[in-house]
This record gives structure tokens, C-alpha cells and sequence, in this order.
């Protein structure tokens, strides 16, 4: 089956639409993260830097904890996403719990994949950040491992690639349109609009269109 770019962006603004609470969990996201920012900017800034110490300093647990409430936040918006009205915030949330640790292990995969990719040729890690990007939906909504989330993606994606690699550019765009004007007059209103709506958008589409590739 070929991807249909434009249905899986319309899907994704009508998940949106018809689930307001997916708006609700984008705006705690970003209290939360801008509550841990100020502090993890101010150890940034601090003149000269160690990883080391960044790593141990409250600076860096807080990137820690925004990145793994990250994951868990975008898990549960693939989820409202994926069902709808049919399952409640916290049935969702309940269900990214039971597979947080699987989630976290794939992405951490993921991550050190498409990061040495991009470091040996650029063109590589470009490659598999779309080969791999169903890997969460793969884990969430079926029930796969860690590896076989990443080989489930690996198989949606087949005949497909440029088709997702075309979403993932109209998406792009998308988020600089909606955002780039805004962060002219306020980087804090941009980084809100960024978690209300264009993260909760993304993932909804990147969703739409997995179950789109697995009918």
C-alpha cells in the first residue's frame, strides 16, 4: 500500500480536533518543561563547560527528566492519537506505563543508530531516522520488543520510504511556518505553541499514517 501524505496530515489535524485532551497533555508537558529549563540554561551558560560535571550538576538531571518525560508524553499522544475517543487519558496513560521501559530501550536504539549514520555520511542516519520512525507505534500499539519494533518499522517503511520521507518534510515545514513568526515576538510562546499543538500534530500524523501503511 502507498502512503497518502495529504490523509495522514488531515487525520492527524482531525485527531486533534476530536480529542481535545491530546491538547491537554501537550500543555502539562510544557509547564513542566519550562519550569526545568530555566535552571538547565543558567548551568549551560555558566562560562566553561564539562560534560562531566554538566551531567551531575541539576542542569543536567533536569535535560534527563525532560528527555524521558519526552518520551513518555509523546507515547501517550501516539496512543490518544491511534484510539480516539475510545480510551481514556488514563487508560493511555496506564498503557505507556506498561511499556515505558521497552519505549525508552528502542529509542535509545534508535538514537545511537540514525546518530552514528548521520556521523559516518549524513546520508545514512537521514536513511534510517525514516526507516526507523514507526519504532514507538511499533511498541505501543503492537505490543512489539525493543528490536522488533525497529524491524516492524523497518518493514512498514518498505516501498514507502520517500513517500514517509515526504511527510516528514511537509511536517517540518509546517512546524517552521506555524512557529517561525511567532518566535520573532516570543521564544516562550513559540516553545507553548510548539508543545500544544505542533509535537501533539506530528505524532498524531506519524500515527495516521502507520496505521494507514498496516491496513
Amino acid at each position: 500500500m502507498k502512503l497518502k501524505i495529504k490523509n495522514a496530515i488531515k487525520d492527524g489535524f482531525i485527531a486533534l480536533k476530536n480529542n481535545p485532551v491530546i491538547v491537554l497533555v501537550g500543555i502539562v508537558y510544557i509547564i513542566i518543561a519550562k519550569l526545568l529549563e530555566p535552571q538547565l540554561k543558567t548551568t549551560l551558560g555558566s562560562g566553561a563547560f564539562s560534560f562531566s560535571e554538566f551531567l551531575y550538576s541539576y542542569g543536567g538531571l533536569n535535560l534527563i527528566a525532560i528527555i524521558l518525560l519526552s518520551v513518555f508524553i509523546n507515547g501517550v499522544i501516539i496512543v490518544l492519537a491511534a484510539k480516539g475517543n475510545k480510551l481514556s487519558l488514563m487508560s493511555a496513560i496506564s498503557l505507556v506505563a506498561s511499556k515505558y521501559v521497552v519505549l525508552l530501550l528502542s529509542s535509545i536504539l534508535v538514537f545511537i543508530m540514525t546518530a552514528l549514520g548521520l556521523v559516518a555520511l549524513v546520508l545514512p542516519g537521514i536513511f534510517l531516522s525514516i526507516k526507523l520512525v514507526y519504532y514507538e507505534q511499533a511498541v505501543l500499539l503492537n505490543n512489539k520488543g525493543a528490536v522488533e519494533a525497529l524491524r516492524t518499522s523497518w518493514n512498514t517503511t518498505k516501498g514507502n520510504w520517500w513517500r514517509v520521507f515526504g511527510l516528514a518534510l511537509l511536517l517540518a515545514l509546517i512546524s517552521l511556518i506555524i512557529l517561525t513568526p511567532v518566535s520573532f515576538f516570543s521564544d516562550i510562546i513559540a516553545d507553548f505553541i510548539a508543545g500544544i499543538f505542533v509535537v501533539p500534530l506530528v505524532a498524531a500524523a506519524y500515527t495516521k499514517s502507520y496505521l494507514q501503511l498496516k491496513r
